[in-house]
């Protein structure tokens, strides 16, 4: 059973405005995440790649490649320095009792044979919603909510650094009045 204080504090959350506008936020994910990422794939795994040369699938093996090749780390200690920001502004919204609702994916499973450039843009978006809790260290779940028009969709709940069982306890609440609310909306029955 959720405590008030929790409720409060996660509707506070959910129907807040943004702390960085959603632009702002999504597009310097978009932008620096992956050279963080890339950064921090190289320091921890290039030694085990160069070695291993393990086979990976197309895609995958060209961003490992790029990883291991970046050399810039010159702009490294900025973006640090952004994530450590982000991550102290959103520790100090959601404190110990927060909950961060965000879509899952932005949108529609990519089509199988889909356009290069189009695939790119999803990839870039999904990333953008899927590396928050990575990047800052944060705990995720991601809550199935049905299907609708044949395609799965869910919410994903975030909350801070060690959050973890708060984080599942509140999904475990939740999950029903969200699959409920979402199959009404949808003229659906649960």
């Amino acid at each position: 059973m959720l405590h008030r204080r929790q409720m409060n504090s996660m509707a506070f959350v959910m129907e807040m405005p943004a702390v960085y506008s959603k632009l702002y936020l999504c597009t310097w994910m978009r932008l620096n995440v992956p050279h963080v990422f890339r950064s921090e794939f190289k320091a921890n795994h290039a030694e085990w790649v160069n070695t291993v040369k393990p086979n990976l699938g197309p895609g995958i093996r060209e961003r490992v490649q790029e990883a291991i090749a970046s050399e810039d780390e010159s702009a490294m200690e900025d973006l640090h320095a952004v994530r450590t920001e982000f991550k102290s502004a959103l520790a100090v919204l959601l404190k110990d009792d927060g909950i961060l609702a965000i879509p899952t994916v932005p949108g529609a499973p990519p089509k199988l044979r889909m356009d290069a450039a189009l695939l790119e843009d999803f990839r870039a978006k999904a990333f953008s919603l899927l590396s928050i809790a990575g990047l800052l260290g944060f705990c995720q779940v991601s809550i199935p909510l049905g299907t609708r028009d044949g395609v799965s969709v869910s919410v994903s709940l975030l909350a801070g650094h060690g959050g973890d069982r708060f984080l599942v306890a509140v999904a475990q609440e939740l999950y029903d009045a969200l699959k409920a609310q979402a199959a009404a909306a949808w003229g659906l029955s649960a």
